[in-house]
């Protein structure tokens, strides 16, 4: 493996699974962002790991968690 754990040079498919640090992880989004800078659009990829949404960019050494929202967590 590389040094990114993700690693595309352009966006694949919804539904696309790759390995994660020995999880699955399911492609479930992939909107298009704007950067500011240089008007280029850019691109935030949505995966299902483990039952959780996390998100990368095309090339990424690993994934940022999205956190519980306060309705979800147990009370």
């Amino acid at each position: 493996m590389g040094r990114y754990q993700i690693d595309f040079t352009e966006p694949p498919p919804v539904g696309t699974v790759i390995a994660y640090r020995g999880q699955r992880a399911v492609l479930v989004e992939v909107p298009p962002i704007h950067r500011r800078s240089d008007g280029e659009p850019g691109w935030l990829l949505t995966w299902m790991i483990d039952g959780r949404r996390a998100t990368s960019g095309l090339r990424s050494e690993s994934v940022t968690w999205e956190r519980a929202s306060r309705d979800a967590r147990p009370r």
